[in-house]
């Protein structure tokens, strides 16, 4: 009994931030890139549609830098939970939505849970 004790005590840590962290990534086939473009002021808009789903939605992406690289992840938020994204999604026409990045196109990567990939 004492053992298991421990062990619960031990992991606990674990189980409390693996619980705070409700974000999740889509893979490369849940998200489909409507398009790219370069407004006059150098944004990059990516204009996007992520898979419906009934207990998910995509609240925006988060941003790294690696290098002279942005690396963009769509956020999959449960709809029973609050997401915040580095960058907010903006809802266009049904199902489909906006984020805005001020880094040039051709030094953005797209990230996936099951890879990354550039933008077309």
């Amino acid at each position: 009994m004492k053992k298991w004790f421990a062990i619960l005590v031990a992991t606990l840590p674990l189980m409390i931030t693996a619980c705070r962290d409700t974000t999740m990534q889509y893979k490369k086939s849940q998200v489909e890139i409507l398009s790219v473009s370069t407004t006059a002021n150098k944004t990059t808009v990516i204009a996007y549609r992520p898979m419906l789903d009934s207990l998910y939605f995509c609240a925006g992406a988060n941003l790294q830098q690696q290098g002279d690289r942005t690396k963009i992840a769509f956020v999959r938020c449960k709809i029973s939970e609050s997401c915040k994204p580095d960058l907010v999604a903006e809802k266009l026409a049904q199902g489909e939505m906006k984020i805005s990045i001020s880094s040039p196109v051709d030094k953005i990567d797209l990230v996936f849970s099951d890879g990354e990939t550039t933008l077309p």
